[in-house]
């Protein structure tokens, strides 16, 4: 089965703070991108891409911290580490209507 090139929507305009759903990806090589807005002025959001071998306890492999406005704005990184789960977490969520996302590629 291939699986390079699949994208994998972690969390879908996310209003609030909190962890979304974990995924089991398989394979090793991942990216991760984050895009956000508000509906007006300036807002921020840290999105936090965390992993676990257990499922039950969470570590960060990494954080794309975004500054929001009304266009789209955009960040992401490359993984290379194994874990078997991976979910997306939103802390920091500010602005008017403010909404982010997280996609993983494999």
């Amino acid at each position: 089965m291939r699986l390079e090139g699949q994208v994998r929507k972690l969390l879908n305009a996310v209003t609030v703070n909190g962890a979304g759903q974990a995924y089991q990806p398989i394979g090793a090589r991942r990216t991760f991108q984050a895009t956000g807005q508000t509906s007006a002025g300036a807002g921020t959001a840290d999105v936090i891409v965390e992993g676990s071998n257990d499922g039950t306890n969470w570590t960060e492999i990494g954080t794309i911290t975004l500054v929001l406005s009304s266009t789209i704005s955009n960040g992401g990184f490359a993984s290379e580490a194994p874990w078997r789960h991976v979910r997306g977490r939103v802390a920091n969520l500010t602005g008017t209507n403010a909404a982010v996302s997280l996609n993983m590629g494999l």
